[in-house]
């Protein structure tokens, strides 16, 4: 079993480090901003900014072999927890049934500039 490293170009961190790396099943991301999968363009504000970090990971997740159902948990930072409101819309629109949504962690801290949220996701792909 070999690690995979997953390429999104609109992710490209400008270093050698992939937007998420695959051993077997298990899925992993790096720090995934705001920015759209499409462009590399960073949201103009809160709520395009967490509508992009989900696309690109439903994006890393379809180039891994899996979807947004295969995500285990969501680290989510962001410059302030009092912006949970537009987050949780988000996760609900990407995780509808609380019977099967991933677990997630928020913190709090300070970003580059422009950048207000990045997500990190695990997840595990069986292959078919």
């Amino acid at each position: 079993m070999g690690r995979e490293s997953i390429e999104l170009e609109a992710y490209s961190h400008g270093a050698p480090i992939p937007s998420a790396c695959r051993v077997g099943p298990l899925v992993m991301t790096s720090a995934i901003p705001g920015r759209s999968p499409q462009t590399g363009e960073l949201g103009a504000d809160l709520d395009e900014q967490v509508g992009f970090a989900f696309e690109g990971l439903a994006q890393i997740f379809e180039q891994a072999g899996g979807s947004v159902a295969d995500i285990a948990r969501v680290t989510v930072l962001m410059t302030s927890r009092e912006d949970r409101k537009v987050l949780n819309r988000h996760w609900e629109r990407w995780f509808p049934d609380p019977a099967s949504r991933p677990a997630r962690h928020v913190q709090e801290m300070a970003l580059p500039p422009s950048i207000l949220i990045q997500v990190e996701a695990v997840g595990f792909i069986e292959r078919g």
